[in-house]
């Protein structure tokens, strides 16, 4: 009897703890048929042009159009006192591989929520923009061309955009080039020679140019100029060319990897889609009003090395507020964000003396023409070993506004995005985007259609300035198969046009396709 009576406690014990805590699983499987046609602009360093590339990909893809595919786990614990505990861990996939898409965690995060209080969330988050974006969109955020306020991984709209892509053309350092002549003594030349190789590798230009007699030359800079010393055994026009063509070359590619790695800083994009390191509260809805913020803790990476080493501090604040009472909603999303990198680099500068040694004769070549000379004295560099600290700082601000009203028949809806990106040197990046959208379902069927316009400006107020205008529109219709399953079809367009040239990127696309939700 008393076996009995135990054995009941314990089921009811279980039974109890089981309705107190509780983890799913979910997720979005997305594939089928996808055609995708992109411009992009392919830059060349050592002809200082572009040309147009366009490239189409079509076939079965596991990625996702309509939604991105993936699955996660939720779990949520009745702790006590109106007290929860929850957690969701989300990656993404790719249905039509063998693989996951490389485990890219897309949310992690574990909380506390209670009624009338709030809720508090530690680990990576989606940020209030994105929250937004997703919520006033009329579509479901597909990945096809055509909403150019929404980070997307298609096309010329990609996130990690290069220089390839904006058709920015950058100019090399100025050349003032140099023959040696006879005045200049094997020695002297040794030594200048030295010194610019120096010079060269550290400005990560770790190159010799060999003319076609055979004799090395070597760059360096100096006073915002690069001197070019060439030992020539021959003074012939076609060597002499030659061996400049080279060197401009290098200071194209060197200037070319410079404009990247701040392109990169600034990118394309329009928000950050989600964080890591985020500590979150989200206050109670009160009267169809909430609030929130979002703060990304300052994370430091140093790595020292002797005198060499890089060291990095970011952080993000983000605030969010909406209202969501009957047929009228309402968002405003704003984040601040610095990220300061310091570099700690073995410098070289340079003692410089003048010296009857150090005479050079200056060849100018004008096609049909014979050269003229003339004769000027240099000075001769030494290297002197330093040390060099490079502070860049990062600033970028994030803002979104929303708003929409169902009609019933229809949901109509605007959102406006702004980012703006600047580095020590100048800005970056500063876009602007409106989207006008229309949701409108019939029966089992759905659909909706969106048009964005916008503008952007990249590196503002340096000589490598360029202005676009944005436009894109989508469209598409999904049918309910069942309550988790529907079938689709979506078609999007999007052009970068650069206002100072003939430049006009293209992207265009189309998908149908089943997902399935569980």
């Amino acid at each position: 009897m008393k076996k009995s009576v135990f054995a009941l406690a314990a089921i009811a014990a279980a039974g109890a703890a089981q309705a107190q805590s509780s983890v799913s699983v979910y997720g979005i499987i997305d594939a089928g048929y996808k055609s995708i046609e992109s411009d992009t602009l392919k830059y060349s360093s050592s002809s200082n042009t572009n040309t147009v590339i366009n490239t189409k990909v079509t076939g079965i893809t596991g990625q996702g159009s309509e939604s991105t595919s993936r699955f996660g786990f939720r779990g949520v614990e009745d702790i006590g006192g109106g007290l929860k505990a929850n957690f969701v861990f989300e990656v993404g996939m790719d249905p039509a591989g063998s693989t996951l898409t490389p485990m890219n965690t897309r949310q992690a995060f574990v909380g506390l929520e209670k009624n009338g209080v709030g809720r508090l969330d530690i680990g990576t988050l989606y940020t209030p923009h994105h929250l937004t974006m997703a919520k006033f969109s009329p579509s479901t955020l597909p990945n096809v061309p055509g909403a150019i306020d929404y980070t997307q991984s298609v096309g010329s709209s990609a996130l990690g955009q290069t220089l390839d892509k904006f058709g920015i053309t950058p100019s090399g350092a100025t050349l003032t080039t140099h023959i040696a002549g006879n005045s200049m003594a094997t020695a002297d030349m040794v030594t200048a020679v030295t010194a610019v190789n120096i010079a060269l590798a550290n400005a990560g230009l770790n190159n010799t140019i060999v003319d076609n007699a055979g004799t090395g030359i070597s760059i360096a800079a100096s006073s915002g100029t690069i001197m070019v010393a060439i030992g020539l055994t021959t003074t012939s026009s076609a060597g002499y060319n030659a061996a400049i063509g080279a060197a401009q070359a290098l200071l194209n590619a060197k200037a070319t990897t410079d404009l990247n790695v701040r392109l990169a800083r600034g990118n394309n994009t329009s928000y950050t889609v989600r964080n890591n390191n985020v500590v979150s509260y989200q206050s109670p809805v009160i009267n169809g009003f909430t609030g929130g913020i979002q703060y990304v803790l300052p994370t430091q990476t140093k790595v020292t090395n002797n005198t060499s080493g890089v060291n990095t501090t970011s952080s993000i604040m983000l605030l969010n507020a909406s209202y969501d009472q009957g047929p009228v909603q309402a968002a405003v999303a704003y984040s601040a964000g610095v990220a300061e990198t310091v570099t700690n680099t073995a410098a070289v500068s340079y003692s410089l003396q003048s010296s009857t040694l150090d005479t050079l004769t200056s060849l100018n070549y004008a096609a049909g023409a014979a050269a003229a000379s003339t004769t000027t004295t240099s000075s001769r560099a030494r290297p002197i070993s330093a040390a060099s600290v490079a502070v860049v700082e990062v600033k970028t601000t994030e803002l979104m506004g929303a708003a929409s009203y169902n009609f019933g028949p229809a949901k109509v809806s605007y959102i406006y995005t702004a980012r703006k990106a600047k580095d020590t040197v100048s800005d970056l990046s500063d876009k602007t985007a409106h989207n006008f959208g229309v949701k409108a379902p019939f029966g089992m069927t759905t659909a909706f259609a969106s048009y964005t316009v916008g503008k952007q400006t990249l590196l503002g107020s340096t000589t490598n300035e360029s202005k676009y205008d944005l436009r894109g529109i989508q469209a598409g219709v999904s049918y309910a198969l069942s309550k988790r399953t529907d079938a689709y079809a979506i078609y999007g367009k999007s052009s970068m046009e650069r206002k100072t040239t003939a430049v006009d990127l293209k992207d265009t696309g189309y998908a149908v396709g089943v997902r399935h939700t569980f």
